[in-house]
């Protein structure tokens, strides 16, 4: 990893490796040479299944307890270090490097699975 890397977030829409079929909210996370692509899940349940690692909150016109998770849903690596990562429109993330390179990525052909 190079001195002066700081991570790239960007929020988006679309589809992810891991599930190609249907589109969800989506964070590209970009540090050094590599982009993390996050999936946000919706999760119904009751309160007394809550983990520490969902937020919870409470929707009295459902009667259950709503939750949202984060799950790494795909990867992408890189040979040069990335600036920058920018969603451009559903599935469609803008990849920016050092010396003016950008890269179009469809987040539905990243790597499925963890870094």
């Amino acid at each position: 990893m190079e001195d002066k890397c700081t991570p790239s977030l960007s929020w988006g829409y679309g589809l992810s490796p891991s599930d190609p079929t249907q589109s969800s909210d989506l964070l590209a996370i970009a540090w050094d040479k590599s982009v993390i692509l996050m999936s946000l899940f919706d999760i119904m349940g009751d309160a007394y299944e809550m983990r520490s690692d969902i937020t919870a909150t409470d929707d009295a016109a459902m009667g259950d307890l709503e939750t949202r998770q984060m799950k790494q849903v795909g990867f992408y690596v890189t040979e040069s270090p990335i600036s920058s990562v920018q969603f451009l429109s559903d599935s469609l993330l803008a990849v920016f490097f050092s010396g003016n390179a950008v890269k179009v990525l469809d987040t539905e052909k990243f790597l499925a699975g963890q870094l």
